[in-house]
Order: structure tokens, then sequence, then C-alpha cells
């Protein structure tokens, strides 16, 4: 003989319960639309270091980003194509500051 003992006490488990979304603390915000431009930096090393570094601190001044696309040395003197971009409407701004 068997006896079945039903405990109707116990929670019960929805299938439909909602579960926590990790991935919610990663909610994507809209990207900002930006203004590229290229600059060409042609002087002794020195000055081009200088210079570099004056372009770099304007455009992260205005939140944007700076990216070195060529390097070509030639006896003392180097060449820097310097990509940058900057929230769109800034880059007028930025190239007056230059």
């Amino acid at each position: 003989m068997f006896v079945l003992i039903v405990n109707n006490n116990l929670p019960t488990i929805s299938t439909t319960a909602t579960r926590p979304n990790y991935y919610n603390r990663f909610t994507k915000q809209p990207k900002p639309k930006t203004s590229n431009s290229i600059e060409l930096i042609s002087d002794p090393i020195s000055e081009v270091q200088k210079k570099y570094e004056v372009l770099s601190d304007i455009v992260t001044e205005y939140i944007g980003k700076v990216m070195v696309h060529n390097l070509i040395i030639q006896n003392n003197s180097i060449s820097l194509v310097v990509y940058y971009e900057v929230h769109e409407g800034k880059r007028d701004e930025v190239k007056r500051k230059i």
C-alpha cells in the first residue's frame, strides 16, 4: 500500500516570473552625430609634436577623438595626417582654435 501526501503549502514557481535582465545596465544611448576632418601637420619633429599636442587638446576639449592616419618621415622633418572627429556643429569651432 502506498500513500500519496500532497502538501499545498509549498511555494509555486511560475515559469513566467520576471527574471533580472543583467544587460539593462548597458542600455545603449544613441550615438551623437559627428563631423570628421583631416589635418596635415608637416614640420621638424619637435614642431609637429607641439602642434599635435595642441590639436589633441582642442579636440578633447570638444569631446572628440584624434587618430594619426599616416606618418611620413623625411630627413629631419615629419608629416602627420591626423584624422579627428567632434560632435556635429563643433568642427568649425575646432578649426578656428587651430
